[in-house]
């Protein structure tokens, strides 16, 4: 289902990416009432919208579902500003991938204790069913994704992660994408 005609204002929180060969994308974020909300926001690499990490951003178009993700299909955006990026909110294993979880999609959290666990392998070489797509398993089927941002996730089952990231939903399975190295920290 699409709903024409939103406008959405937020700060800018990760560094434009490519979404897909003709869209390009940012993740928008505000906070309300101490708690981070925020939105995935892809618009066409045509229309040459070049929105930075900080600016406060106003985005027009259209929100749809996209393989279960909310995200806002812009046709414009005004910037306004620049802002301070939003602390990110304290999230538990169980907030993003238990019953509920759908209100934490597109919020900018902050998670810690997360084990790397020892996965089910298609790859024969690591044993790893992830990490040819630059994805590590953290517990109860919760990814850390790196790839969209670049992220090295260097990590082995048995390590202890932090991590500050974007809550998503990809592939039949809830993501944390951090947006930096530096959004991952082993414990």
């Amino acid at each position: 289902m699409t709903q024409p005609g939103v406008k959405a204002k937020g700060v800018v929180i990760s560094p434009l990416h490519e979404a897909s060969k003709t869209l390009d994308a940012v993740w928008l974020s505000d906070e309300l009432a101490n708690q981070n909300v925020g939105l995935y926001v892809v618009f066409a690499k045509t229309l040459g919208l070049t929105p930075k990490v900080g600016d406060i951003a106003t985005f027009e178009g259209a929100v749809r579902e996209f393989y279960c993700l909310t995200q806002l299909e812009a046709t414009s955006m005004n910037v306004t500003g620049t802002g301070a990026l939003p602390s990110p909110g304290f999230a538990s294993l169980s907030d993003i991938v238990g019953f509920g979880s759908e209100s934490w999609e597109g919020r900018y959290v902050s998670l810690s204790g997360l084990d790397v666990v020892t996965l089910s392998g298609l790859d024969v070489v690591t044993n790893d069913k992830y990490a040819q797509y630059g994805e590590i398993e953290v517990g109860s089927g919760l990814l850390i994704d790196g790839s969209d941002f670049d992220v090295p996730l260097p990590f082995v089952p048995g390590d202890s992660l932090s991590v500050q990231d974007v809550v998503t939903y990809a592939f039949s399975a809830w993501r944390v994408v951090p947006l930096s190295a530096s959004d991952v920290v082993l414990e």
